[in-house]
């Protein structure tokens, strides 16, 4: 097979429409789309893993679908990694997050992968899930930036902080978006 670019080539992540719900929903706000990023490096880096670990014992017939199992797997454990850093935008990032293991394998990483060794599929997966990353990543700048003229990062246990946004007729900095507690009802 053709060695082609990881970014434009026809075998990129971005070739076909199977990443466009992806793109979409976790473009909404930049806490999404960098949720999003670290969960598409950390489920395709451990699925290449699991894949090479286990190269001897899958069988045959029923790899793509423990693959997917894999993947499904690392999914879940980012989720629940990122549950006990933040339990409120875990909560708000579970669907995209859930996409990501079902990405990873409807991609076709997997078989893009067969021919390369160990380090040149890590990198090569980190690589297109870095390409697709930085995408989200940039269109949430855009969509943030022009929607709701804000910029939100990850936060305290509590939920989100916006860096900047428009409120009630004032910008307001760094102001946290979180639920509230008891004694603040």
């Amino acid at each position: 097979m053709k060695r082609q670019h990881i970014f434009w080539g026809s075998l990129s992540p971005l070739a076909g429409l199977s990443g466009g719900a992806l793109l979409i929903i976790a473009s909404a706000r930049l806490f999404f789309a960098l949720v999003a990023a670290g969960a598409l490096l950390w489920v395709y880096g451990l699925s290449v893993l699991f894949r090479y670990a286990g190269f001897r014992i899958f069988p045959g017939q029923g790899k793509p679908l423990i693959l997917l199992f894999a993947a499904s797997f690392a999914g879940s454990v980012y989720l629940l990694l990122f549950w006990f850093i933040n339990p409120l935008a875990a909560l708000e990032a579970f669907l995209f997050i859930s996409l990501i293991p079902l990405f990873c394998a409807g991609s076709g990483i997997f078989s893009r992968i067969e021919s390369l060794g160990f380090s040149d599929a890590v990198i090569r997966a980190l690589g297109e899930a870095a390409v697709l990353g930085g995408l989200i990543i940039a269109f949430a700048v855009l969509r943030e930036l022009l929607g709701f003229y804000s910029f939100s990062l990850p936060g305290s246990s509590l939920g989100i902080v916006l860096l900047f946004g428009y409120g009630a007729g004032l910008y307001r900095y760094f102001r946290k978006i979180h639920a509230p507690r008891e004694d603040e009802l």
